[in-house]
């Protein structure tokens, strides 16, 4: 299952739209925190391919993921370095070790959304280290790892000992990217999902997430915090991926603007931060409470045009040669 299907198109579609929701702060926020990560490393970990060595993995993902990552990126470290040289007097020297270097070992606040990015390189490379290695029982090693890292993670949010680091958030997306491969590697196949099936899963997966959050509270994943337990914060993250991919599985329009807007989450990534810093230098105070989802939707449309333009004039940005 690794050609073009309509309702992968609408998993990326509906979970940027919630990752931008998410970062408005809008109501039913800890909700959408509940899954909005998990849903994107366990359809990564479904759409994973062993590629055929090492290098052609990372030149793969560095098109695809690191170059336009770091063209997105490269404007909001600016201005936040800017501010620091100009109003808070700091010397070059230490703009570049506090921002640019932070970001560089993986620093989750420097790295803004992109801390994501971050820990999908590296959660494919130990995938790709581990499929292209000469072990026989390569699910077998997978396992453990998945294992090791949720014990890591379980021990870590007993001892509230929280971190923002990409390179340790690889412990929590490491489970949930092969939860998703997985998925893959027993057949499990969304193609042919009715439409009763799928509103089963919306609906199931639903109340299972609401209970999640009522039971497991609070989940930020690019904290390492996972509500109270982490195997409830994993039940939690799969049940929200059950859900939307339940709705996906109900929306059966199929338009250029949709190959367009799934080809082109990375820009919208990297646009929905700079246009909420600017909403909040607008208006300081103003808190557009169920107003969000709509702006959120204005930015997505914002974000269309920008790929469209990029898809025909500037590719790296989108992730194409």
């Amino acid at each position: 299952m690794k050609q073009r299907v309509l309702w992968i198109d609408w998993i990326k579609i509906i979970g940027i739209y919630l990752i931008v929701l998410g970062h408005m702060s809008a109501p039913g926020n800890d909700f959408i925190y509940v899954f909005h990560v998990p849903l994107f490393f366990i359809t990564s970990g479904y759409l994973a391919q062993k590629a055929d060595s090492m290098k052609v993995c990372v030149s793969k993902m560095y098109m695809r993921l690191i170059i336009p990552s770091i063209v997105w990126l490269i404007p909001a470290l600016a201005k936040v370095s800017a501010v620091d040289i100009l109003k808070n007097g700091k010397s070059v020297c230490d703009v570049l070790i506090h921002h640019w270097g932070e970001a560089i070992i993986g620093n989750a606040i420097e790295l803004s959304v992109f801390w994501f990015i971050y820990t999908l390189v590296l959660v494919k490379i130990l995938f790709q280290l581990i499929e292209g290695s000469m072990i026989r029982n390569k699910w077998l090693i997978h396992v453990v790892f998945c294992i090791f890292f949720f014990s890591i993670a379980a021990y870590l949010n007993y001892s509230k000992l929280f971190f923002q680091n990409s390179i340790l958030n690889i412990i929590t997306a490491y489970p949930f990217f092969m939860i998703g491969y997985g998925l893959e590697r027993w057949k499990v196949t969304f193609n042919e999902l009715g439409p009763i099936a799928a509103v089963v899963m919306l609906l199931v997966g639903f109340v299972l997430t609401f209970a999640v959050l009522l039971y497991n509270g609070p989940v930020h994943l690019y904290t390492s915090l996972c509500g109270k337990y982490v195997t409830i914060c994993i039940v939690g993250g799969i049940s929200g991926t059950v859900m939307v991919y339940g709705l996906s599985k109900l929306i059966q329009l199929k338009r250029q603007w949709v190959t367009d807007l799934s080809n082109g989450t990375i820009v919208i990534m990297g646009l929905h931060p700079l246009v909420i810093m600017v909403l909040r230098i607008i208006y300081p105070i103003v808190d557009f409470s169920y107003g969000y989802y709509f702006i959120s939707l204005g930015i997505m449309l914002l974000s269309y045009g920008i790929i469209v333009f990029s898809k025909k004039y500037c590719p790296i940005l989108i992730g194409v040669k």
